[in-house]
């Protein structure tokens, strides 16, 4: 680009020299001085935090309750009751925060108790209460936790009527350290509360997690076992007629098939789980088709159980059929033609275990 021309130039130094430019020059000068001095004040504080200083209060105490002073003795004090007091006077926003060391010149009998209470916008709590040992020497010293909402510091010096004698009380603020100490056992006291029924739980969980398995796995190896041992079958199981068959008049026994899907209703109340082996008496069916089982799923849906083995005998049946878990009904459909044929009124289930399977299935031969 070009060069400015001498009009351009010249307003722009006249612009310069108007009121408002000079104000925001001047407004900029101040807030730049502002951030400085803010800077260094926030550092200067955080170092005296740090090394301890961050807040220092001789406390001004007026007396509350129960306290008359002594003629002629600097900072005696007679205590007339049970319960004598001192209360701070000074402003709370005044009072250091967090935690503080309580430094007491108190001269009392030997064997006292001096109390601190602190109001945190509740009043001076009796659970709130922190008993300080007195020293002859020493006096009271000790260190304490003051809340960002305190509003005054009580100090009770003596439990008991009697003379003392009382100086200055500090309340100096602890270093960064320390405050960083006394949070975190606070944060663990917390922790512990919080965590121990955490860790309770856990331990049920834990035994839960071992038990449950185990009774389940107890559960399944009993029930292998009790099938291993042929658990007691059910026998003399009820067949009632459920759909296109109908009794041929004059022989009981005998049925006559009406379609291509006749079927018998297993009215069992409670049926097994597993391989379990079927027999009933059947009459001539083995040149004709194999008879099979359906079964009515939780689901509402019919399926045909999976069969191994069957034998087929001159007057009876055998059939190897697994029952799976949610089936509620049974059916039995001894053929798959019209026609006649005899059919026993009942039916045997008997439960089989691994072994007992395939001893019955050799027995029977495999299935066709």
């Amino acid at each position: 680009m070009g060069e400015l021309s001498e009009p351009a130039r010249g307003g722009t130094h006249r612009g310069r020299g108007r009121v408002s430019y000079r104000l925001r020059a001047a407004a900029a000068r101040w807030l730049l001085r502002l951030g400085r001095v803010r800077g260094l004040r926030w550092a200067l504080g955080a170092v005296r935090i740090v090394v301890g200083a961050g807040g220092r209060r001789t406390l001004q105490l007026r007396p509350a309750a129960q306290l008359e002073p002594l003629p002629g003795v600097a900072g005696g004090w007679r205590a007339l009751g049970v319960d004598p007091s001192f209360v701070s006077r000074d402003l709370y926003a005044l009072i250091p925060k967090g935690w503080c060391h309580l430094d007491a010149r108190l001269s009392a009998p030997e064997g006292t108790r001096a109390v601190v209470y602190v109001d945190s916008g509740h009043g001076f709590a009796p659970d709130a209460a922190i008993e300080l040992p007195v020293d002859e020497l020493e006096g009271v010293k000790g260190r304490i936790r003051v809340p960002a909402s305190t509003r005054a510091i009580r100090l009770d010096p003596l439990e008991q009527p009697g003379e003392f004698r009382l100086g200055s009380v500090e309340l100096v603020q602890a270093s960064a350290a320390v405050q960083l100490i006394e949070a975190v056992r606070a944060l663990r006291r917390r922790s512990r509360a919080v965590l121990r029924p955490l860790a309770r739980a856990a331990r049920w969980l834990a035994v839960v997690a071992v038990v449950r398995p185990a009774r389940w796995l107890g559960r399944a190896i009993g029930g292998v076992v009790a099938v291993g041992l042929r658990r007691s079958a059910l026998r003399d199981v009820p067949l009632e007629p459920e759909k296109q068959l109908a009794p041929v008049p004059g022989h009981p026994g005998r049925w006559h098939s009406l379609g291509s899907d006749p079927r018998f209703r297993v009215a069992a109340e409670r049926l097994p789980r597993g391989w379990c082996e079927v027999s009933t008496g059947l009459e001539a069916n083995g040149g004709e088709s194999a008879p099979c089982f359906y079964a009515q799923h939780r689901g509402g849906r019919e399926i045909r159980l999976e069969q191994s083995a069957w034998l087929s005998e001159p007057d009876r049946v055998s059939v190897l059929v697994y029952l799976p878990l949610g089936v509620r009904a049974l059916s039995w459909r001894p053929r798959e033609m019209p026609g006649e044929f005899r059919q026993e009124p009942t039916l045997t289930l008997e439960p089989l275990g691994p072994i007992g399977r395939m001893r019955t299935r050799a027995r029977l031969g495999p299935g066709t």
